[in-house]
């Protein structure tokens, strides 16, 4: 047990369950609830927390994860006792793997747009919305803006499986002597 869910969950792919559990000092379970409330780069959702002995579980269901962007999830721990009185214990953040058996938004948007971009387009491809506008309809320097936009993201994603797996940065060289 941890007194940080970031301690205790990690980090999670994105499509699975995640379960972490914490105890706060001075906060038991038994007496008090407890609600997280998340938000990562495109969703916020809130997770009441189940009592086990004087911990608190927080359970976070495949079904929501698999909505979640991969990157970073902001948590923050609001904890109310027996008087109503609210506190946060806790805040912090987990990294939401991205689930490497499913292509993410940004994946299939950046190769739609490359498709188009190289004129081999499908239909499907070509009715794909960015901003309200289909690919078909927009300019080259539309597809331009929006192939730069998708390629970021698609390289954050990348990124943070990277820095889930335990190693440096990317954009970081490392020396080792001896």
């Amino acid at each position: 047990m941890s007194s940080s869910l970031s301690s205790a969950l990690a980090s999670f792919w994105a499509g699975e369950t995640a379960e972490g559990t914490v105890t706060y000092t001075g906060y038991p379970a038994s007496a008090c609830s407890c609600v997280f409330k998340f938000r990562g780069a495109l969703k916020a959702f809130n997770i009441t927390a189940s009592a086990d002995s004087d911990s608190f579980v927080c359970t976070i269901p495949d079904t929501v994860s698999a909505t979640l962007e991969p990157g970073d999830l902001h948590y923050a721990a609001y904890v109310t006792d027996t008087e109503s009185n609210v506190t946060v214990p806790d805040a912090g953040c987990i990294i939401v793997k991205p689930n490497p058996s499913v292509e993410t938004y940004a994946q299939r948007a950046l190769a739609a747009i490359r498709a188009r971009i190289e004129d081999r387009a499908t239909d499907d491809q070509l009715t794909t919305r960015i901003d309200g506008l289909e690919l078909r309809n927009m300019t080259p320097a539309e597809l331009i803006k929006w192939d730069t936009y998708f390629s970021a993201l698609v390289k954050r994603e990348r990124d943070t499986m990277h820095r889930a797996a335990g190693l440096g940065g990317r954009n970081k060289t490392y020396v080792r002597f001896g």
